[in-house]
């Protein structure tokens, strides 16, 4: 389908609109969906680098109506469901054949399952920790021969923290078996237990696609009173957490090395944002990555890595777009 290059349809659900999907629901399961303010600074920035952008707050009608818009599709939609749910709207895109920035929907299925994603980068030779994908309740009993405590519960198809606080951290096997127990009882989706590594948290951005992949600057999250990056702080990030570049030019390059590998290894596009542990030793080690990046220029992660590299918003967007249209043509 043919569109005009400057005409952008921005497509995005509200955390207002959230429908709990059971009574009872965690009200941290809306976190992955976005707050004004981060859609009207990500318009206002993409209408600065020259786009028309079209509004669509997600809706019933919205597919048919981005049919009609004739425009190139920018989604930071996170829908609700499973680990497909990142997957939707591109899904839909590659129905119609609407051409769409970020990733393709396999990537978004798959990076969005920790378990999945988990085998894949082990299997491209970066650390991972141990883990376990606990689907059931009936299943607990499968962390009875675990050792080398400590480890971490937390949900297998979400981000943004959700799930993830001070008591996700089992240091016994009856602290494990009691900490799922009550995951199940209040989050009612499969879990992932994960051998907890103390040390240094780590998250970095990038941007491109392979061949052509700009990796920003690795930021330390200094946790100040709290030993993960669970909702809570990425909420309240302002009093719960410091920024700071990586200045260890050996680390930095490890890290951006291992970033690389799996961008590319996963078949990322356009932009994504990976988070590590590095421990006392400097092993880095893999958590997770997130190929469609929290978009707000003062609290996401993504945007403070573009920036400790010295790139604003505006040349930030401009690169996301540059990747996609180089694609489309």
């Amino acid at each position: 389908m043919e569109t005009s290059q400057k005409d952008l349809a921005l497509v995005y659900n509200l955390r207002l609109d959230y429908q709990p999907q059971f009574e009872g629901e965690p009200s941290d399961l809306s976190a992955d969906w976005d707050i004004p303010d981060t859609v009207a600074l990500l318009r206002d920035g993409l209408t600065g680098i020259g786009y028309n952008v079209l509004d669509f707050r997600y809706g019933p009608d919205t597919p048919q109506e981005l049919v009609k818009a004739n425009a190139l599709i920018f989604s930071i939609c996170e829908m609700a469901g499973g680990s497909y749910r990142e997957s939707l709207i591109p899904s839909f895109c590659e129905l119609y054949g609407l051409p769409y920035v970020f990733s393709e929907p396999d990537v978004m299925l798959k990076t969005l399952d920790k378990n999945l994603t988990n085998f894949l980068v082990k299997q491209l030779g970066v650390s991972t920790p141990d883990w376990i994908y606990i689907q059931t309740p009936s299943d607990i009993e499968a962390t009875s021969g675990l050792s080398d405590y400590p480890y971490i519960v937390k949900p297998a198809h979400e981000g943004s923290g959700i799930g993830i606080s001070e008591t996700s951290i089992a240091h016994s096997h009856a602290e494990l078996k009691e900490h799922l127990s009550s995951m199940f009882n209040l989050y009612r989706r499969p879990m992932i237990v994960q051998r907890f590594i103390t040390g240094t948290e780590v998250t970095i951005g990038l941007t491109g696609s392979e061949g052509e992949v700009e990796v920003f600057d690795p930021i330390e999250v200094v946790l100040l009173n709290s030993p993960v990056y669970g909702f809570d702080v990425k909420e309240n990030s302002g009093d719960r957490a410091q920024y700071v570049r990586i200045d260890d030019l050996r680390l930095a390059k490890k890290i951006r090395s291992a970033s690389e590998i799996i961008f590319n290894g996963l078949a990322c596009r356009d932009a994504a944002r990976i988070d590590f542990r590095v421990d006392p030793s400097g092993e880095i080690y893999f958590i997770e990555i997130n190929p469609l990046p929290h978009l707000h220029p003062e609290i996401g992660d993504f945007c403070r890595s573009a920036a400790a590299a010295g790139v604003t918003y505006s040349e930030l967007l401009t690169k996301i777009m540059r990747s996609a249209n180089r694609r489309l043509g």
